[in-house]
């Protein structure tokens, strides 16, 4: 909370359409929001006005691995940054990305490793059974359509789509129909948007 309070003047988004979120007893919703490289997960953890789960790919999870990955899907990619300063930047942020990961209760995604996965799904399921939301990125940085990897800056990339299968996964075991709403984080225009709910 401490950290909220610190970030928040320097990412300061306004919520659109919260209030059209109505929640519901004994039922979680699945929270989808574009990436915008860091921007999206950064303003969702700081503004969005529910409690979440997130899911996290597993590659931040990783220490041997996390540093190359934000460093190729993100920081190489930042002009403002000076080259000989990348790495060390990269460092930095992945050891506090790492920390808040574990702080928020993130669920590992593993998106390369199908058997893995169920695991994901499975403690998806736990968790919205146990009355928590949910919060994806569904975007794939690696798409085919992209002309170098990577999460867009602007707008919304092409979605891995098996992250549906939560609903499916919910609806076997409780019964009920999951709702999934859409974010969109806009870095321009400082905002956050709620779309019309999909159940």
């Amino acid at each position: 909370k401490l950290i909220i309070i610190i970030l928040r003047p320097f990412f300061y988004s306004r919520v659109i359409g919260a209030e059209t979120v109505k929640p519901q007893k004994d039922n979680s919703f699945i929270f989808t929001c574009n990436h915008g490289e860091l921007w999206g997960p950064v303003v969702t953890n700081l503004f969005v006005p529910f409690s979440f789960r997130p899911w996290a790919i597993d590659e931040i999870a990783a220490p041997d691995e996390s540093s190359t990955y934000l460093y190729d899907n993100t920081v190489k990619r930042q002009k403002w940054i000076p080259e000989k300063l990348k790495w060390p930047a990269t460092k930095l942020v992945t050891a506090f990305l790492k920390w808040v990961m574990r702080s928020l209760d993130s669920i590992p995604v593993y998106r390369d490793n199908p058997r893995a996965l169920v695991n994901t799904f499975r403690q998806t399921a736990n968790a919205m059974e146990a009355g928590d939301n949910i919060l994806i990125f569904p975007e794939n940085p690696n798409d085919k359509s992209l002309d170098q990897p990577g999460y867009l800056k602007e707008g919304v990339g092409e979605f891995f789509n098996g992250f549906a299968m939560v609903a499916q996964i919910y609806h076997q075991r409780t019964g009920k129909r999951a709702q999934f709403y859409p974010l969109f984080a806009d870095k321009k225009h400082h905002t956050i948007t709620f779309g019309a709910p999909t159940t």
